[in-house]
């Protein structure tokens, strides 16, 4: 760089903030990448594919984002320069955050799924790739919200079906609801698992309606499987018993 590298500030000459050129403001976001490689790698959030989970994805992404000090260019508008100006310090200025906001914009398509890149990178700016990903997804996520409640309310557990494969319907179901944003505490889930256990299962969910003791989720489901082990050995037991007493009819 040439020429004084000063400002004068009310008659007093200080310093002025130098100016980076194209080559050393790329050398330093990409020192900077480097050095937080391996401590953000695993904040880095999974692809997003325009399904369920856009308000977790959305979080994730803005932490990874503040990470690396990205995070100003979602909410910020581009610099403008005022009509004249062709300072050397303004110029430099805008240019380095035009190269930041590139940057994050493609942190940002990085972490979507190809089609959803091919469709959001006409956007020039972080905050407006960001805004379109809200008004798109926050306005589906309602939507989604709903369905996953609905399949909520309507999910019904029946005897004709191994319980344990229920269970764990059940538990998918109680995820999708977490990912929407809806977060349903482990007592709800716990006495909800308990009222839909089917009609074959009466006398135990009587015993666990009458418990005492509080149970966590985990431990319904464990004392699910166990009973439902117990039941299928009693099962196996009685049908060898059967078996035994037929081949003895026909000797």
């Amino acid at each position: 760089m040439s020429g004084d590298n000063t400002n004068n500030v009310d008659g007093a000459r200080v310093p002025a903030t130098p100016v980076e050129t194209p080559a050393e403001l790329a050398l330093r976001l990409a020192k900077e990448l480097e050095n937080t490689k391996l401590t953000d790698s695993g904040m880095m959030p999974d692809k997003f594919d325009g399904k369920a989970g856009f308000k977790t994805w959305q979080n994730k992404m803005r932490y990874y984002l503040a990470s690396m000090n990205m995070e100003r260019y979602l909410t910020e508008d581009p610099p403008t320069l005022p009509q004249g100006d062709t300072d050397v310090y303004v110029v430099g200025s805008m240019d380095s955050w035009a190269q930041g906001d590139y940057c994050c914009k493609g942190q940002i398509l990085n972490r979507l799924v190809n089609d959803l890149y091919d469709l959001y990178s006409m956007y020039k700016t972080s905050k407006a790739l960001w805004l379109a990903l809200e008004t798109k997804y926050k306005t589906d996520e309602s939507g989604m919200q709903k369905f996953s409640t609905t399949k909520f309310l309507n999910f019904e557990m029946v005897d004709s079906k191994p319980i344990m494969e229920q269970v764990e319907a059940l538990q998918r179901i109680f995820q999708e609801i977490d990912l929407e944003g809806m977060s349903i505490c482990n007592v709800f889930k716990t006495n909800c698992l308990v009222e839909k256990l089917p009609p074959g299962w009466s006398n135990f969910k009587h015993y666990l309606n009458f418990k005492r003791k509080a149970m966590s989720l985990d431990d319904l489901i464990h004392r699910l499987r166990v009973e439902d082990d117990n039941r299928g050995a009693h099962s196996d037991a009685q049908n060898q018993g059967h078996d035994v007493h037929v081949a003895e009819h026909k000797a």
